[in-house]
Formats: C-alpha cells, structure tokens, sequence
C-alpha cells in the first residue's frame, strides 16, 4: 500500500484558462465516498487523510488489493516507483468568478479524484454536471465557454452606470450582496406584477364572455374559442364582442343576424362584417369550409 501524499489541487491555472479556488471547494461529499478512479474512468481505491492547508488539497492513496484488482494493483506499483505522480479533481462547477484582466476562478463540489498519468494542472480537470453525469464533447466546450468567456458573477472591478444603481436602490459603493439582495427583491417585484397583469387579464375575458352569453350574441359552447382569441389578442376579441348581434331565435334555432341572406355568396369581408362569430365557429368546426371563405 503506498503512503505517497498526492497533492489533489492548488491555484495553478490549468489548461482549460481558468484556477479551481481551493477556499470555496466543497468537499462535503467526496468526504463521504473519497473515491479514487483512475483517468477519471475505474475505479482503484480510495483517499485518506484528506487536507486542505495553504491552498492546496491533498491525500493519500489506499489501492484497492484484493483479488481480481489488476489494474489497482498495476497503479498502484506505478505509483511506488515514481512512473505516476499525477492527480486530477472531478468536480462539478458551482459558480465562476471573473475580474478583468485576471484568470477566471471557480468554486466547485469535489465528486471524485483520480490518479492519472499526467499531473492535475497539465490535464486540467474533469467537469460533471449537477447529476454527476461527466461532461464530454460538445456538453464541456459549452461549459469551459461560460467559464472562461461569460462572466457568471458581479466583482468589485464591475461598474454600473450611476443609473442602474439608482434604479436599484443602491448606493454606488455597493457591495457584492447588497447589488445580489437587490436584484433579488426586483425580481421578485417584477414576478408580482407579472401576475397581477395575468390575473386582471383573466377577469376582463371572464366578465366579457360572462357578458356576451348573458346578451345572448354567444353560446357557452363557444367559450373556449374566445377565451382562446382574448389570450391572443384582447383589443381584437373586444371588438369582436362589441360589434356581434345578439342570437335571434327562428324555427327553433339560434342564428346571428338576418337568416334569410344566401350566405354562400358571402365573402370573407361579408362574414367578418355581418358575421364574425359564424366565422370563428366555422373555422374550428370546418376548417375546410372556412379555407374556400378565405379564397373569396
């Protein structure tokens, strides 16, 4: 069993352009499975007397030595005689912080670490997702992409124009939580007022379609195709409303407007004049028929 200490990670930039801040790691549950693969890929053991001290991360290694362990067993001489020395984090990406003109630095949960051919910093690191699923292909240029080129918090070297900071109630020596606390509470201001507009919106169909049965210019089976036609244009649906006649009752039937009109010579303008509801029925009813209307 090898007793070399590995160190796990330190702020050295890496290959991908950006430092895994050792400060804000979370190890929390790599603690509790400190597994070991190897190139990020088997598994070969397990990690002991993990310690975080002058930002740097380190452990040592226990292979695994049982029966049917080559490959542990294969590292694991590797490892004694000096051939492998390198480690690598698999983590998961939490937060990313930029200042101009410096190297982005990151904060991440530690999912595993593995021994590898090449040292940690060389090969940089392996990313996971949230899931724990590794991030490979097109799926980890997209990630590398937000790290190293799209800022993903505010630092102090990040100005806003004094109106913004008036717009958010804040002074402009604001600190990170404070300019966080603030955007927060806009926010939730905004989802507030997003929902009252949606719950006035919602009463004004109610009450006119309330109305228009009531007036008998429509038929409760026709709800629904109004209801559709508010949510998509309200000032159109208003005006629908307004200008529909009221249902006249004839041999037992309702109709709209005069029953006696030859309505097949109607054209498209005729129906929307004289008979907009007619129209709207027929269009969810037979759209066929209301395609040779169009045509006319």
């Amino acid at each position: 069993m090898s007793k070399k200490i590995f160190i796990l990670s330190d702020e050295t930039k890496n290959s991908h352009g950006f430092i895994v801040d050792s400060a804000k790691l979370d190890l929390s549950r790599f603690k509790l499975n400190p597994v070991m693969l190897y190139n990020h890929d088997q598994l070969v053991g397990r990690w002991e007397d993990i310690e975080m001290k002058d930002g740097k991360l380190t452990a040592t290694p226990v292979f695994m030595d049982e029966a049917g362990e080559e490959l542990s067993q294969k590292v694991s001489k590797r490892v004694d005689k000096g051939f492998v020395k390198g480690a690598s984090l698999g983590i998961n990406i939490t937060a990313v912080e930029h200042t101009e003109g410096e190297v982005p630095r990151v904060s991440g949960e530690v999912l595993e670490v593995s021994v590898v051919d090449i040292p940690s910093n060389a090969n940089a690191i392996v990313l996971y997702d949230s899931n724990g699923a590794k991030l490979t292909g097109s799926h980890l240029q997209l990630a590398l992409e937000k790290i190293t080129k799209f800022p993903q918090t505010i630092t102090s070297e990040m100005k806003f124009k004094s109106e913004t900071y008036k717009a958010l109630g804040l002074q402009e020596n604001a600190t990170q939580e404070q300019i966080d606390d603030a955007v927060k509470r806009m926010s939730e201001k905004l989802a507030a007022a997003q929902s009252s507009i949606e719950a006035e919106h919602k009463l004004k169909v109610k009450t006119m379609l309330d109305k228009a049965i009531a007036d008998g210019k429509l038929k409760a089976d026709d709800r629904k195709i109004y209801e559709d036609l508010a949510d998509v244009n309200l000032e159109l649906a208003t005006k629908t409303f307004a200008s529909l006649p009221a249902m006249q009752k004839l041999a037992g039937q309702e109709q709209h407007g005069s029953s006696t009109e030859d309505r097949s010579k109607w054209t498209f303008a005729d129906w929307r004049k004289k008979d907009t509801a007619g129209l709207l029925k027929l269009k969810a009813d037979k759209p066929d028929e209301y395609a040779e209307i169009i045509k006319k």
